[in-house]
């Protein structure tokens, strides 16, 4: 399956398990915490990424930055004239947990709650989560 998104104006394309990140080791700042829209899954990490991008794409998000160092993927989608920008971090976990965090950047609260809700299902469907 080949994936082709836009970024910045140009066209990339991410093979199967080619948003591969080797997830960045979980903060050990005390002061650091979970953001309510973060979820813990038991997945191997090629899959979840290809389902996050897959979900994304599928989405109609336009892709505006892939950071495989921190390993996160900063989306983009317009809602009648209104932008809502996010990130999506995935972190490891000890134990082989992963931790799938989406942050909101900038644009409507709602809209953003809806798609991490819709990302959730698709995650919680595909994937063992540990809530």
């Amino acid at each position: 399956m080949v994936l082709r998104a836009r970024v910045r104006n140009q066209v990339v394309v991410c093979f199967r398990g080619g948003f591969v990140c080797h997830g960045t080791s979980f903060p050990t700042d005390p002061l650091w915490k979970m953001e309510a829209t973060s979820l813990r899954v038991q997945s191997s990490e090629p899959a979840l990424c290809d389902l996050i991008f897959a979900h994304v794409s599928e989405r109609g998000f336009q892709v505006l930055k892939l950071r495989s160092a921190k390993c996160s993927l900063k989306i983009s989608k317009d809602h009648g004239g209104h932008t809502l920008v996010v990130k999506v971090r995935l972190y490891e976990l000890p134990g082989g947990l992963l931790l799938v965090e989406w942050q909101r950047r900038r644009g409507c609260c709602l809209q953003s709650e809806a798609g991490w809700q819709a990302l959730r299902r698709r995650l919680m469907q595909a994937t063992q989560s540990c809530l």
